[in-house]
């Protein structure tokens, strides 16, 4: 008996054969993807919207503080998940207040500079910033609602720059014939004016070459709401204007002020300090006329010839001092005994001039009968003379103190106990004033000068 297939069916079988195979690995695919996803990473890298990741990098040690009520100190604790234990470091309750402060301080300033305003795609500027603070409605109580608005003008401008002069004067020595004089000059004009919300205004008025100091001005303002009590509050320049003609309002002055309202009783404050003052002149028969007062130390700055450190008379030596009032006894008759016939007045080149500089060395005990240094002797004389003491001579017989660069070494080699600035000094490019710059009392021995010294400059005489 013979078996014939049917290969149409064989086919069909063959291809049912294929197509559950592919099934078959087609499953075991689905299910060996499946197997290895579970066995991926334990800790995901997720991203954040490109930003950052979600890996957390804490340290999973926590430090904790106790409060130990027996003790009454806070004692210090680690903590791993749910397991502690002591470290054995205690700190007092002062103390522990403190580090909490410090903690709380640099969590505020790090969540600050984290915010959205910094980190946020959309930055935002300072402006921005402030605005949203003043929003807040606690602060919008104190500055009123809006932003900050500031507004500066002005201009600045500075000079620098310096002169060489040159003198080709065969007198002087080279140095003195060419010098340097720096030149500086500013000036400045600012005007600024600010807001912050609607309450705090801001105004600067400043000017380097105004007439007046009362002319730059300065004022920060708050100003309440109509039905508050406080009303007003000034800081700077401010004023005092009142209702009444009894009392004359104050101006220019700089301080504090604020102004209260309770119901219809005004309460103004004023804490100030008044830069500026007002004159009255009267005319009477064609003459003006104004009063004025002046104090008996004021009536003439540093007129007192008893002290030497004055800085507009000076007597020219010790002699004249002593004798000044018995030479005054029998007025209209000064009876000195002596008579001035010329004397040359040096002092501190501040001008630049070139027409008489020398470099001179002035010593305070030259020509005196009772010097400060006892040990240059004395003269039974009291009259101002070169050999009143050694001092002269021992100078004079030094022909190396008369070079500018030996002179001080040559002086203290001489008179080792002198001290500079208080027994001698060198003054160098010294000025020599004119006679319309100084006045000469030729009897009683004293100079006044035209322009009082300051404190740094140096007077050297020299008289006959």
């Amino acid at each position: 008996m013979k078996f014939h297939a049917n290969p149409t069916r064989y086919c069909r079988n063959i291809v049912h054969v294929f197509l559950l195979l592919i099934g078959f690995m087609a499953g075991m695919t689905q299910q060996s993807w499946a197997q290895t996803d579970t066995n991926s990473l334990r800790y995901r890298i997720n991203q954040n919207n490109g930003v950052g990741s979600k890996i957390d990098l804490e340290n999973p040690i926590k430090t904790e503080w106790r409060y130990n009520a027996r003790e009454n100190r806070y004692e210090g604790y680690r903590m791993l998940g749910s397991l502690s234990y002591p470290t054995g470091e205690t700190i007092s309750v002062t103390e522990y207040f403190q580090k909490q402060g410090k903690i709380e301080r640099e969590q505020y300033f790090r969540d600050k500079s984290q915010s959205a305003y910094a980190l946020g795609p959309n930055n935002k500027g300072v402006s921005d910033l402030i605005k949203a603070e003043l929003n807040n409605p606690t602060v919008s109580k104190i500055f009123g609602e809006g932003g900050v608005d500031f507004q500066l003008n002005g201009s600045a401008m500075v000079k620098l720059g310096g002169s060489i002069n040159v003198n080709r004067n065969p007198n002087f020595s080279k140095r003195q014939q060419r010098y340097f004089v720096p030149v500086f000059d500013q000036q400045m004009q600012i005007s600024a004016n600010g807001s912050v919300g609607e309450f705090v205004k801001l105004g600067i008025n400043y000017d380097t070459e105004a007439a007046f100091e009362f002319d730059n001005q300065t004022n920060l303002g708050w100003k309440g709401k109509p039905d508050g009590i406080l009303k007003d509050v000034q800081v700077g320049n401010v004023n005092m204007n009142l209702p009444t003609q009894l009392i004359k309002p104050a101006n220019s002055l700089f301080g504090f002020s604020n102004t209260m309202q309770f119901g219809k009783t005004t309460v103004k404050t004023v804490f100030s300090q008044n830069k500026g003052q007002s004159t009255e002149t009267v005319l009477k028969g064609g003459a003006q006329m104004n009063e004025f007062k002046i104090t008996a130390d004021n009536y003439d700055q540093n007129k007192h010839f008893d002290n030497y450190d004055q800085n507009k008379h000076f007597f020219l030596s010790q002699f004249f001092r002593d004798n000044y009032n018995k030479s005054l006894e029998n007025l209209p008759i000064v009876a000195s005994g002596v008579i001035i016939n010329r004397v040359e007045v040096w002092i501190t080149n501040r001008n630049a001039n070139v027409e008489t500089p020398r470099d001179i060395l002035a010593f305070q005990d030259l020509g005196e009968a009772n010097p400060y240094r006892s040990a240059l002797g004395g003269s039974p004389n009291p009259q101002a003379n070169n050999d009143a003491n050694t001092l002269y001579g021992k100078i004079k017989n030094d022909p190396d103190a008369r070079f500018t660069g030996k002179a001080i070494d040559r002086v203290y080699a001489n008179m080792p106990y002198f001290e500079q600035t208080v027994d001698f000094d060198m003054l160098n490019y010294a000025r020599q004033l004119s006679e319309k710059e100084f006045s000469l009392n030729s009897q009683l021995g004293y100079i006044s000068l035209n322009q009082p010294l300051n404190n740094d400059e140096i007077l050297a005489v020299a008289f006959e």
